[in-house]
């Protein structure tokens, strides 16, 4: 059983609110877009304009880290980098005056409150999200229409922006799908909106839209939900059964085709039978467990007493308060005599009679170390515990010196 601390309120529900996260997935998920109006500074905890100011000018950043576009033209990459791309703030700040919206991607790996932001919501989706920051001077344009193969989540920080949607576009698209300019005709507009600072747009993939700045320089969040289809799915358990199954691993027949070669009609006369077979023996269960781990392993807690906590592990004591490793996904699988904690892409093994202790701790909130209900001596619980703080899953609330 999978039991994760995500350290705080749905992040759906706070999306979309007042709509519940209910309504929006039955009513608008995948199907139409949605506008949610909130305070104007809903989303400033997340990021603010003078965040970006720090990120651009202190911490290096590289093409394509931060991006300068147009719709009106293109901004060649080396008018606004140096040596090995990396971007010069003073250039690139030049464009933004003149016109260029600033595009921050992949930001969750620089800043803390938008990897939390992102960690929080992909394990919830159980999908893997990425976060692009949009920075757009007054009255300018990034992008002209187009759809995405993801869908998008545009949370509204500062400023305002008019979108608008178009009648034409494509029925759920897939990734690699992209738009085309010279194949894909927009169509006639049919909504117009303006966000402002508080609200939250969100855009089923394959929906054409487009937006402009208004008077105002306009700051927002795309958070961007991958998906991960039933075909997809269909895929992948097809190809686990045939990593246990080597017939399903052997070659075609020998021209199987060109009709009227016996590679031809062994095809035709197997095809039926190899499909009810490999039907009946899928284990899309297995299939959407081993995603879930792999992806969980790749979000990785950031941490700053890491070293400390180590070096206080063998000192625990009876009144120390610990706690689960906000945003760490966890879980324990049953091994004969034995269960694993599968968590952060490490499998761990403990007694059977640990795992009360683990699922107090994985279950969130402060636990005191005396205080645990499980059926373990001090000295036993002591040492699962200490295991537990060396390994980065629990920490001391008050570090150790």
């Amino acid at each position: 059983m999978m039991r994760t601390n995500v350290n705080g309120a749905a992040v759906l529900e706070w999306f979309v609110a007042p709509l519940t996260s209910e309504e929006l997935l039955a009513d608008y998920f995948g199907q139409k877009f949605f506008v949610s109006t909130g305070a104007s500074d809903r989303f400033q905890s997340t990021l603010t304009l003078e965040d970006l100011d720090e990120v651009l000018g202190t911490y290096g950043l590289r093409h394509p880290e931060i991006q300068a576009v147009r719709s009106d033209e293109d901004i060649p990459v080396e008018s606004y980098t140096v040596k090995n791309r990396l971007v010069d703030p003073m250039r690139i700040a030049r464009l933004f005056r003149d016109g260029a919206t600033l595009i921050f991607t992949a930001l969750q790996d620089r800043h803390e409150p938008v990897r939390q932001l992102c960690t929080r919501f992909a394990l919830e989706a159980n999908g893997r999200t990425q976060a692009n920051i949009y920075l757009t001077p007054p009255n300018s344009q990034g992008f002209k229409p187009h759809w995405d193969s993801h869908d998008v989540f545009i949370l509204q920080i500062s400023g305002t922006k008019k979108w608008q949607m178009f009648a034409n576009g494509v029925e759920q698209p897939m990734p690699p799908d992209k738009f085309d300019p010279k194949v894909h005709e927009p169509g006639e507009v049919v909504e117009e909106l303006v966000l402002e600072g508080g609200d939250m747009l969100y855009i089923p993939r394959g929906i054409t839209h487009a937006a402009v700045s208004t008077d105002q320089t306009s700051l927002h969040i795309t958070l961007g939900l991958i998906a991960y289809t039933w075909a997809d799915l269909l895929t992948d358990s097809v190809l686990e059964l045939a990593e246990r199954d080597a017939e399903l691993r052997k070659n075609l027949p020998f021209g199987f085709a060109r009709a009227g070669s016996s590679g031809y009609e062994e095809l035709r006369q197997r095809w039926e039978s190899v499909v009810q077979d490999v039907t009946s023996r899928l284990d899309p269960e297995a299939v959407v467990q081993a995603r879930v781990d792999q992806f969980n392993a790749a979000h990785r807690p950031r941490v700053k007493d890491q070293l400390r906590q180590v070096l206080g592990a063998g000192s625990l004591e009876r009144d120390h308060v610990l706690r689960w490793r906000p945003i760490l996904p966890g879980r324990i699988e049953p091994r004969g005599d034995r269960v694993a904690l599968i968590c952060g892409g490490r499998d761990i093994e403990f007694p059977t009679s640990a795992t009360a202790t683990i699922n107090a701790l994985i279950e969130g909130g402060d636990v005191r170390a005396g205080e645990i209900d499980d059926a373990l001596d001090w000295e036993t619980r002591k040492i699962v515990l200490s295991t537990l703080k060396k390994e980065g899953m629990i920490f001391n609330l008050e570090s150790p010196t």
